[in-house]
C-alpha cells in the first residue's frame, strides 16, 4: 500500500467542508449511517418499520435519499476519472471467496449494530461531534478507534484483507 499525504489531506479537507455545508445548509449533523437508515427504512412498508412519514418525513426522506445518490455518483465519477487511486483500484482487485464475501458481510452486520449502540458512525461522532466538542462523540470516538486497533491486531485483519488483493 502506498503512502498518499497529498491525497489524504485533499480528501480530509473535502469530507471536511461538506460536513460543514451540511450543517450549515440544512441544519444537521452529517451521520452517514443514519441518513442511510433512513432512506432504507423509508422503503420498508410500514409494517416493517417503526416510522411514520408524514409530508414532511417524506421531504426530508427525500433529501437524504439525494444525498445518497450524490454519495453514490460521486463514486462513480471518481472512478472513471481515475480519481480515486490507490483504494478504488485495491476495492476491485480483491478476489472475492466465499470467505472474503463472509468477512464483509459480518463486518458490515458489526458496523451496524456498533452505530445502532453507539447512536452514529464516524462520520457523525469523529468528523461532527468532534468538531463540536461533544463529550459523547470523543468517548464514542475513542472506543470505536480502541476497538478497531485491538481486532486489527488480534485477528491481523490488515494483513488478511491485503492477501485478498492482486499485487
Amino acid at each position: 500500500m502506498t503512502f498518499t499525504p497529498v491525497e489524504s489531506l485533499i480528501g480530509g479537507l473535502l469530507i471536511g467542508a461538506s460536513c460543514a455545508a451540511y450543517l450549515q445548509f440544512q441544519g444537521r449533523i452529517t451521520g452517514i449511517s443514519g441518513i442511510v437508515s433512513t432512506v432504507i427504512k423509508g422503503y420498508l412498508p410500514q409494517q416493517l418499520s417503526n416510522h411514520q412519514f408524514d409530508s414532511m418525513n417524506k421531504e426530508d426522506w427525500k433529501q437524504k435519499l439525494n444525498y445518497v445518490i450524490g454519495l453514490i455518483l460521486a463514486g462513480a465519477v471518481c472512478y472513471y476519472l481515475d480519481l480515486g487511486g490507490v483504494s478504488v483500484t485495491n476495492f476491485l482487485a480483491v478476489k472475492f471467496s466465499f470467505v472474503s464475501a463472509l468477512m464483509f458481510i459480518i463486518g458490515g452486520m458489526l458496523v451496524g449494530f456498533g452505530t445502532q449502540l453507539g447512536s452514529g458512525c464516524t462520520s457523525g461522532h469523529m468528523i461532527c461531534g468532534i468538531a463540536r466538542l461533544s463529550k459523547r462523540s470523543f468517548v464514542a470516538t475513542l472506543t470505536f478507534c480502541g476497538v478497531a486497533m485491538i481486532l486489527v491486531n488480534f485477528f491481523g485483519t490488515a494483513q488478511f484483507m491485503s492477501s485478498l488483493t492482486k499485487t
